[in-house]
């Protein structure tokens, strides 16, 4: 009821208040033309409910159409007169109990008008839409009050039992196939996907807190070696510096990493263009290329041309980027990567596959979890954090793709990226 009464107090006020500056603004027009009519020179005559008054330079009025409290030969020294005199308009219109009173003071020639209007006409129009507008609302008022007495007993119950259910998260029984059964079954959705999200957002901060906590304490451990040691030479300080960089570098990339998968989490649907698989993967093996020759692993390429498919430029790096970087990584001195591309039965297929440490096939349906390592410490030695399998898996769905992982001839790892016919361009 109370919702209703400010609806109805908003819904008369607005037309009103709209209505009420519609009529001012045409006043103050009037008004306007009213004082350019008098200062062109021309003869006019005085309308009723209207006082024109001219003044001087010097602020004396030189003509009053006024009856009562005539000013003329007076000094009228007033603000808006001041301000007319300085070649400024000043316009205004009010709302009384009996009229619309508009005072508009321009400059003119020979020192300033001053034009006043009374508008008892509409007034007169708005006391009559105002009356009509709380009529309006009370019939409607009335109406409203009796439907919602008729429905709320039925509304109450099913009401309190939505908000028992929710209160408890237990599943909402509700029959009927109504509105209600539907919000409930809404509702008990809503509540495991809530609890589902609570429970991967518990699992993510404590992996990404643990994978920080890494860095963060090998850091700690650094710094403290060097306050604790007295007369600590140059090139151990040089030694100590570069470690702690490395681990600066290592929590940057974590950091990146998780950023990179809050943005792919929140990111609404992709506006997809054509990618040139081969231009991209050139790219990538431009930049990973001093890798892999400091980790003494060749890098076999065969790409084919026309290989294009529905994505971005960004993502396709990432992909590639990630899959080969490691690839490397996790290889051994004087080991294989090979990276193919190319389309076969209207799919574009990547695969990059690797000679290097392998991975078990028990960890091939979990690689792709956040913060997963097969050997955890082995991966830590070479900086991963468990990510960019994460990165990539989430990226090929967005681009309507597949990934799958096996294993390799050579003993390695061979992942298989597949784009289908329909995101083909």
């Amino acid at each position: 009821m109370c919702v209703l009464v400010l609806t109805a107090i908003i819904i008369n006020i607005f037309p009103m208040v709209i209505l009420s500056h519609e009529m001012c603004r045409k006043n103050i027009a009037q008004a306007n033309l009213r004082a350019d009519e008098v200062t062109s020179g021309s003869e006019f005559t005085t309308k009723k409910a209207e006082r024109i008054v001219l003044v001087d330079e010097c602020g004396m009025v030189t003509y009053d159409s006024g009856d009562k409290d005539n000013l003329e030969g007076k000094y009228l020294v007033i603000p808006e007169i001041k301000r007319a005199l300085r070649n400024e308009c000043v316009e205004n219109a009010e709302i009384q109990d009996t009229a619309i009173e508009t005072t508009v003071v321009k400059s003119c020639e020979r020192g300033a008008v001053l034009v006043l209007q009374k508008d008892t006409e509409a007034i007169a129009v708005l006391k009559d839409t105002q009356e009509s507008l709380l009529l309006t609302w009370f019939i409607v008022g009335i109406i409203f009050c009796l439907v919602i007495n008729l429905g709320a007993f039925h509304v109450k119950k099913r009401v309190k039992t939505l908000i028992s259910g929710v209160t408890s998260e237990d599943i909402i029984e509700i029959g009927g196939g109504d509105e209600f059964s539907e919000l409930a079954g809404e509702l008990n959705r809503l509540t495991r996907q809530m609890l589902e999200t609570e429970e991967l957002r518990r699992t993510f901060v404590s992996d990404a807190s643990h994978e920080l906590r890494t860095p963060l304490s090998s850091i700690q451990l650094l710094v403290d070696s060097i306050i604790q040691t007295e007369n600590i030479d140059m090139s151990t300080t040089r030694e100590f510096m570069t470690d702690i960089s490395e681990q600066i570098d290592r929590l940057s990339r974590i950091a990146e990493r998780l950023l990179i998968l809050t943005n792919l989490d929140g990111a609404k649907a992709l506006e997809l263009e054509t990618v040139d698989m081969k231009e991209v993967a050139e790219a990538v093996i431009a930049t990973l290329e001093q890798s892999a020759m400091s980790a003494q692993v060749k890098l076999s390429c065969n790409f084919a041309d026309g290989v294009r498919f529905k994505g971005t430029s960004d993502g396709a790096y990432q992909i590639i980027f990630n899959l080969v970087e490691n690839a490397i990584k996790y290889n051994n001195s004087g080991g294989v990567v090979r990276v193919y591309i190319f389309k076969a039965d209207g799919v574009c297929n990547l695969i990059v596959d690797d000679n290097g440490i392998g991975i078990p096939e028990d960890d091939f349906s979990l690689i792709f979890e956040r913060f997963y390592r097969v050997d955890k410490a082995r991966s830590r030695d070479k900086g991963g954090s468990g990510l960019g399998l994460s990165i990539v898996a989430k990226i090929v769905g967005y681009f309507h793709g597949d990934i799958k992982v096996e294993k390799s001839v050579d003993g390695g790892a061979r992942f298989t990226v597949t784009f289908p016919e329909e995101v083909e361009q």
